[in-house]
């Protein structure tokens, strides 16, 4: 059999086929596997990055809440200094109004509202909003 190929030539091709693949796949990794680590540890650090970020921000939230519960709590017991001094203290973004509110709420109990309130760009800047979302709610049906 002249033109037939032998089955032993044929897993020779292969096998040689194999190799020179092998020995370029080890090029490649040899040109490239530096980066291509570098780019896998710059993802899982970014990942890692991003988790341990959102974590602080929950721990930040959490110690926000539970310091305002411990000032509403004062306020409760009777205790209205102490609780809008604590009130004061609060500076996380999402409790600030809400703290905010309830010392304004503590103040007006007191009769020292007025000077306070005054004082108290948060609570001015947000019945500002409050003022032109009513308005705009009185001439079309906007949400705000």
């Amino acid at each position: 059999m002249a033109g037939a190929i032998d089955l032993s030539d044929e897993s020779l091709f292969r096998e040689v086929d194999e190799d020179v693949r092998q020995e370029q796949y080890k090029k490649l990794w040899d040109r490239f596997g530096n980066y291509v680590m570098a780019a896998a540890f710059l993802v899982v650090a970014g990942v890692a990055g991003v988790k341990g970020y959102q974590f602080w921000q929950v721990k930040q939230s959490q110690a926000a809440g539970d310091s305002y519960l411990a000032a509403i709590k004062q306020a409760a017991d009777g205790k209205r200094e102490d609780a809008s001094a604590a009130l004061t203290g609060i500076s996380h973004s999402g409790f600030r109004q809400l703290a905010e509110f309830e010392r304004a709420g503590l103040l007006a109990g007191t009769g020292k509202q007025l000077k306070r309130l005054r004082r108290s760009k948060h609570l001015r800047r947000t019945l500002r909003l409050i003022e032109r979302c009513a308005m705009r709610r009185r001439s079309a049906p906007v949400i705000c």
